[in-house]
């Protein structure tokens, strides 16, 4: 819609809401708030969730022990066989000695290999976030990733379990699903819930780190050119096509059309032929299981669409007011700290006053003259700037 696209359409639900007199239609109780965002994948926006997510009454997982995984089926698609994905089962699991405690899982793959990967805490995201610095100060070089120190597989110790956990599945992997889908899985959907159902837990082999593409991209560049070869070069060197030239890209395109970064396999074959350094080796590579479970975000529920907000009564005008409850909440979801917010429709101030308690700026247009003493009074610091 004139390049513009909808993400949400938000219900205001207002458990206070006055009554209607008109008898032959029913009172309403609700007011839409629309989320819009610049439509194309040239264009970047910012939503955040967190600081609006609301408690977990119950936990999955809460009860889960790291030697609970034992016999749990094991996935694979960043290290790809000729099928295009492995699957595996696992076989132990251990604890390091270190301080950090790492829990470590020997994985027996179909072919008969086996492999000790680290597995993700149950309780945090799936990925780990990292911090980059630039060395020395200097931004002229490519930033470094700050990651943890380097997980000594070899000093671990092995944990047993010794009764049967609601964790454990069969010893051969085997999924023993017998609902209504088991001709067809590809219509267990793509929620936790769905894929429990028809398969129990899981483990998902998944990159350790969230990665910047563009970060990525850049270095990559840089190495690319430096070496004088292109990407369609690289491509026949590697046996691919119309692969390489994503890894160079740094749009956020629908999937297959905008940047990617190699898989961990792609990423040392790719150094062989550009002969880059191994300061991202680790960032790019390093992989982790990831528990696919039905459990909580470890920072809250999701307040999904509908908003339960009661109206909020201004006494200084007779007009209708956004509860700074609404307002805040669209703020924290769609402006960073320290960002700006634009309100075309000022009225009383109300989005310049939550703006302000939010450490963020405000931009607020008005055009009746007599509302200006009022955002004057609710706003701390006014600039003012009539039209003539």
């Amino acid at each position: 819609m004139n390049g513009w696209a909808l993400l949400n359409k938000i219900i205001w639900n207002k458990p206070n809401a006055m009554p209607s007199s008109v008898e032959s239609r029913f009172t309403n109780v609700y007011e839409p708030v629309f989320l819009f965002v610049r439509k194309g994948s040239k264009y970047k926006y910012y939503f955040s969730v967190d600081e609006l997510r609301l408690p977990v009454s119950s936990n999955f997982t809460i009860n889960k022990r790291p030697e609970d995984i034992l016999g749990l089926a094991v996935r694979n698609t960043l290290f790809k066989d000729k099928k295009g994905k492995r699957e595996g089962c696992v076989k132990k699991v251990y604890r390091t000695k270190d301080g950090d405690g790492c829990v470590l899982a020997l994985v027996r793959w179909e072919d008969g290999e086996e492999s000790l990967a680290i597995v993700n805490d149950f309780f945090e995201k799936s990925k780990i976030e990292i911090d980059l610095v630039y060395p020395r100060g200097d931004c002229k070089e490519f930033p470094r990733p700050k990651l943890p120190s380097v997980v000594d597989f070899d000093d671990k110790k092995e944990l047993r379990t010794s009764s049967a956990s609601s964790f454990t599945s069969s010893p051969s992997c085997s999924y023993n699903y017998k609902g209504k889908y088991k001709t067809s899985p590809d219509n267990r959907g793509a929620s936790p819930g769905a894929r429990k159902s028809l398969f129990g837990e899981y483990l998902v082999l998944q990159r350790r780190y969230k990665i910047l593409q563009p970060v990525i991209a850049d270095y990559l560049r840089f190495w690319r050119r430096k070496s004088g070869i292109t990407t369609k070069e690289i491509d026949k060197l590697l046996g691919y096509s119309a692969t390489a030239g994503h890894w160079f890209r740094k749009d956020a395109g629908s999937w297959g059309r905008g940047g990617s970064i190699p898989l961990p396999d792609d990423w040392f074959r790719l150094k062989e032929i550009l002969g880059f350094d191994d300061i991202y080796d680790r960032w790019v590579t390093e992989c982790h299981l990831v528990l696919q479970t039905v459990k909580p975000h470890p920072k809250g529920k999701n307040p999904g669409d509908v908003w339960n907000i009661k109206t909020q009564h201004f006494p200084e005008s007779h007009f209708a007011t956004f509860p700074e409850k609404l307002v805040r909440r669209c703020i924290l979801a769609g402006c960073p700290s320290g960002g700006v917010v634009l309100d075309p429709f000022a009225g009383s101030g109300t989005t310049g006053k939550v703006a302000q308690n939010l450490g963020r700026e405000a931009i607020l247009i008005e055009l009746i003259p007599e509302y200006l003493r009022i955002i004057k009074k609710r706003c701390r610091v006014v600039k003012v700037k009539l039209k003539d």
